[in-house]
């Protein structure tokens, strides 16, 4: 603001220029309040939307202009934010279904989901889908066969991973006959 409006010591500060500079500071403070947003986790643009509203739902305009700026700064960036949540999500053992569903919640398009979700992706979900079916058949081996089988359905099925995937893990299983 200092920079922007610079005065010399003593000078009169006319009325139309205190506003703009009340202006430009309010501003600044959204600014570093979408910063420190941002520094603490990694958002969507509609998340850090919602935060900045929540807080000063008179300003759209402004915070608009700022979700603007930080996404030409490449500070916001929802295909990075995507593309690092599928991972992540894969990797903690849930399913695209899943993944896609609290994707949808943060405000993402579904478009932008599918175009992130690759065919490297897909393979490691199948090979983390495999690994918590095998854990949570060797958890249920006292259980007869049928509760050992519905278990390990279930739990994949509650993890978000598709019918498709979760009949081949279950045939790899030998839960299942054929798919």
């Amino acid at each position: 603001t200092y920079i922007e409006f610079p005065f010399s010591v003593g000078q009169e500060i006319k009325e139309i220029n205190f506003k703009k500079m009340l202006k430009k500071d309010e501003e600044n403070k959204l600014y570093e309040e979408a910063y420190n947003h941002l520094r603490k986790s990694d958002l969507t643009s509609d998340e850090l939307v919602n935060k900045l509203l929540k807080k000063h739902p008179k300003k759209k305009g402004v915070i608009n202009q700022i979700i603007k700026d930080l996404k030409q700064k490449n500070l916001i960036n929802d295909d990075r934010f995507v593309g690092h949540f599928i991972r992540k999500g894969i990797s903690s053992f849930k399913g695209f279904e899943r993944i896609k569903y609290e994707l949808s919640i943060k405000g993402i398009d579904e478009q932008i989901i599918y175009e992130n979700f690759d065919e490297e992706l897909r393979e490691l979900e199948k090979e983390k889908a495999y690994q918590l079916g095998s854990k949570q058949l060797r958890l249920s081996k006292n259980l007869d066969f049928k509760k050992a089988r519905d278990k390990v359905y279930y739990k994949l099925a509650y993890a978000g991973y598709n019918k498709e995937i979760i009949d081949e893990i279950m045939y790899k299983l030998n839960l299942i006959k054929e798919i």
